[in-house]
């Protein structure tokens, strides 16, 4: 019989869940934000 983590894993991923091996991790979305908009006159 399935455990309850086996019907729903973690929600973040945990160091155990690794098991000693190193991940390979790719980025799939980039978004860049101006993080100072024009301010109408402030300078």
């Amino acid at each position: 019989m399935p455990s309850t983590r086996d019907l729903w894993p973690d929600k973040w991923l945990r160091a155990y869940h690794l098991a000693g091996k190193r991940p390979t991790v790719a980025g799939e979305t980039v978004t860049v934000a101006d993080a100072n908009p024009p301010s109408g006159g402030r300078k």
